[in-house]
């Protein structure tokens, strides 16, 4: 998310927090461009993409990708809330200009 709405405060403050929980440099970079460790990590990660690129507006197509990759309508809910979560601190981090108080990532060319 900090990656697509380009929020600088979180994405360093998450590329921190990926390294601390175990994420390979190599893992947080592909996540950032949406992709992930698997086949259900790759479908969650697309439907994020989309999710964003679409603001919401997705495609029945587009939710049973999410299911025939192993997600419960439940999951797909946290997916959801996750994404409306993150555009939320994205947005709020804009708004006050937020320093970045962690070691800087780029974003990706």
């Amino acid at each position: 998310m900090a990656e697509l709405n380009n929020c600088g405060y979180c994405l360093a403050a998450h590329s921190v927090m990926a390294k601390q929980a175990g994420l390979s440099q190599a893992e947080i970079v592909a996540s950032r461009r949406g992709k992930g460790t698997g086949p259900r990590e790759d479908a969650a990660l697309q439907f994020v993409h989309t999710l964003v690129e679409k603001k919401g507006d997705v495609t029945d197509a587009d939710v049973e990708a999410l299911r025939e990759a192993g997600f419960s309508d439940g999951e797909i809910a946290e997916i959801t809330a996750n994404v409306a979560l993150n555009i939320l601190t994205n947005y709020t981090n804009h708004v006050a200009k937020t320093p970045i108080d962690f070691p800087r990532a780029d974003p990706l060319p």
